[in-house]
């Protein structure tokens, strides 16, 4: 194990990172065996250094909307995550470089704040108490016991619904980049993302045991302000994470895991 080390690690200081991190395996194995062999840990060390993939992350925004750099650091903390791979802010990159991935903001389209009124009638039918039957003479009609024959009274209750419901959408359109420079390899995805803001609130005219319950779900909400352009953009990203790092996956995949 410790010989197949040295000759896999010596394939990995000639530029093999697969032979590198195989290097790292077969010290690993060796450990089962050995707490300590020769320098294998040593050479465990520098086979996990240059079995490593550095990727230098870098950001691209066309869009006509800001982004903060807490936003760029949120999404890049939910980058496919792997013990072979590094990343590092392009502007802070201390390493030699491996590959670079590039996340380009393409485009940006915001929808005008749009206000709907739903306007809807209700009613109910409620006993509203009882009234004496009577026979075709106008008598009181009685039962087989003899006993007035009484019937409930029924009365409608109605009420009008206004329902108010407020939308804005937003969708950005971009491309996520691998430039594998090990390889001299160009890969890339696109992606576009869509956040939808919707709002309902409500108000009634009438009587309130008119109204069903899906009638009273928007009642006691009142309208909202609507959301700011670059609040919707950076809320959109954040969103983002979890489908970039799908993307980086893919990637990184087809790539060099």
């Amino acid at each position: 194990t410790y010989v197949e080390g040295l000759y896999w690690l010596d394939e990995g200081r000639a530029g093999s990172i697969d032979a590198a991190r195989k290097a790292y395996s077969q010290f690993d194995d060796l450990w089962q065996y050995k707490d300590h062999y020769r320098d294998g840990r040593k050479l465990q060390k520098e086979a996990r250094a240059l079995g490593i993939y550095n990727i230098s992350v870098n950001w691209q925004n066309h869009s006509v909307m800001p982004l903060p750099p807490v936003v760029r650091y949120e999404l890049q903390s939910q980058l496919y995550q792997d013990p072979w791979i590094r990343y590092e802010s392009n502007e802070h990159s201390s390493f030699q470089v491996d590959g670079v991935l590039t996340i380009h903001l393409l485009d940006c389209v915001v929808s005008p704040d749009k206000w709907s009124e739903y306007t809807y009638p209700q009613k109910i039918d409620v006993q509203a108490g009882f009234k004496y039957q009577l026979d075709e003479e106008g008598h009181v009609a009685k039962d087989s016991l003899g006993d007035d024959i009484m019937v409930p009274v029924f009365r409608t209750l109605r009420a009008t619904v206004t329902e108010v419901q407020q939308t804005k959408a937003i969708q950005i359109f971009g491309e996520v980049v691998l430039d594998d420079l090990r390889h001299g390899i160009f890969t890339k995805e696109a992606f576009d993302i869509e956040m939808i803001f919707d709002h309902r609130s409500a108000h009634f005219r009438g009587h309130i045991q008119a109204l069903t319950p899906d009638a009273k779900r928007h009642l006691h909400k009142e309208p909202m302000p609507y959301p700011a352009d670059e609040e919707m953009f950076q809320e959109s990203l954040v969103d983002f994470g979890p489908q970039l790092r799908r993307l980086a996956r893919k990637l990184l995949k087809q790539e060099i895991i």
